[in-house]
């Protein structure tokens, strides 16, 4: 083990295990507020968006990675497979729903590519922040 990683392994900002319970909650509460926004926002009917090339994809991005930032955070000894495929699965199903409903919403296979980049791009940021299980 490196010297780098023994000091991350011991420094309450990156371990997780040593942050207090109420923190580690609070995370939990955020993940599983984000993950009511996302589905109530996907199935409501939306209006015109702002007509900046790609926008869309980048608030679905947004969005997904602060779900799984919320879940790295909240559930720091989960294997990060499990967030990707737990919120990968929640992107791709909303976008199928979507699909499916004619209720001014469309799905699109872009934007479930979107929401599993952005629970990527989340989880490889906050990788110094997961719990090694020994």
């Amino acid at each position: 083990m490196t010297e780098f990683s023994t000091i991350l392994d011991r420094s309450p900002l990156f371990a997780p295990r040593l942050w207090p319970k109420p923190v580690l909650t609070g995370f939990k509460a955020l993940a599983v507020i984000f993950g009511y926004i996302i589905i109530y926002t996907s199935l409501t009917p939306s209006g015109p968006g702002p007509k900046i090339l790609h926008f869309d994809k980048l608030m679905h991005a947004l969005a997904y990675a602060s779900l799984a930032g919320a879940m790295r955070l909240g559930w720091p000894v989960i294997w990060g497979g499990f967030i990707i495929f737990g919120a990968g699965a929640l992107g791709i199903t909303l976008e199928v729903v979507q699909a499916a409903l004619a209720h001014g919403r469309t799905g699109s296979l872009a934007d479930a590519i979107a929401n599993v980049l952005g629970v990527c791009l989340a989880l490889a940021l906050l990788y110094p922040f997961r719990r090694k299980v020994k």
